[in-house]
């Protein structure tokens, strides 16, 4: 196996490696790791979170108005017949 030297320090370099192990830096012939698309990423958080806060929002709204309109006012009462008594 040829032995690569350093291009910024000069020092031997024996196994492939990307980095110099005594002043690090990058060899050359070395190319940069792939990089993700991180705002492809992002952009599908930020959608999941906004319809998960829509969706709670929903819940929340429906809980309330159901609660609401379960509870009877006196108002939504009905009113009981008039009793009618006969005179003795």
């Amino acid at each position: 196996m040829p032995v690569q030297t350093c291009s910024s320090c000069g020092a031997p370099i024996s196994e492939p490696s990307r980095f110099c192990p005594e002043c690090g830096a990058q060899l050359s012939g070395s190319s940069a790791p792939p990089q993700g698309n991180g705002r492809l990423l992002w952009a599908a958080i930020g959608c999941v979170a906004c319809v998960g806060l829509l969706l709670l929002v929903a819940c929340v709204g429906l809980l309330l108005f159901t609660f609401r309109s379960s509870r009877a006012s006196a108002s939504d009462l009905p009113t009981p017949p008039p009793v009618i008594t006969a005179a003795p």
